[in-house]
């Protein structure tokens, strides 16, 4: 028979003593739970980026994703990438970013079908995203100064942006507006160039002032950094007065 011993609490101390505390787990968990820690690590490939920013601004259908990413029409290279997404969707759904539900207008055969599958985000969804903007925000104040060392210091800045800048101040216009007081009607794609480059420094913004999407409804005005801008310069240049 095997020789059989009662372990002591002196024993039972010894044991222990041989396994070293896991003081890096219990640090890391006390910052993020192990669980959660996996769920972030889930989104970390571009598509999976590419879908939370596609879902940013609410639910959308798989087709309706499908063409937001360029992912339409035939070929093998775009089946294939088809297949990846939806293995992405998958993931994402199971480690609860994103969420799915069905929705139709009204009642139809095949209710559960792709075209009725919505996807969004959870609540740990959009808080990764707001984590993000959190972390990258830039308080205006610093963010208009920047912008001006940009187009002011730098000159990145040129006559065309400036004569923009003034239209748009203090009237907001349309294009073919901006185009016909600038005299540059025969210039439309140079034109359009400069908006988009006024439009990533942030100093414009484009609105619709119908919910239709038409370029006679497009109207293009000063944001609060834009108007800074332009007032400072003006009250920068006004004759002295006594």
């Amino acid at each position: 028979m095997a020789d059989t011993k009662l372990k002591t609490r002196k024993d039972n101390a010894v044991e222990g003593a041989d396994k070293p505390k896991d003081n890096v787990k219990e640090m890391a968990n006390r910052l993020i739970p192990e669980d959660l820690r996996s769920m972030l690590d889930s989104v970390k490939t571009t598509p999976d980026w590419a879908i939370l920013s596609e879902l940013e601004s609410g639910p959308k259908t798989y087709p309706e994703i499908v063409k937001d990413l360029g992912l339409e029409g035939e070929g093998k290279k775009l089946e294939i990438e088809r297949h990846k997404l939806k293995r992405h969707l998958e993931k994402l759904l199971k480690n609860g970013i994103i969420t799915q539900f069905y929705h139709a207008e009204s009642e139809v055969q095949e209710f559960f079908s792709e075209k009725n599958k919505y996807y969004e985000l959870t609540n740990i969804g959009r808080n990764i995203i707001k984590s993000i903007d959190f972390i990258f925000y830039i308080p205006d104040n610093v963010k208009e100064k920047l912008i001006r060392e940009e187009l002011i210091k730098n000159k990145k800045a040129d006559e065309q942006d400036w004569a923009i800048l003034s239209e748009l101040y203090p009237t907001d216009k349309r294009f073919k507006d901006i185009i016909k007081d600038l005299k540059m009607e025969d210039r439309k794609q140079e034109v359009e160039e400069h908006l988009e480059k006024l439009l990533e420094y942030e100093v414009i913004e484009p609105y619709y002032i119908e919910e239709i999407n038409d370029p006679d409804y497009l109207y293009y005005k000063l944001t609060k950094i834009g108007r800074n801008i332009i007032e400072s310069s003006i009250s920068a240049f006004k004759p002295y007065k006594r």
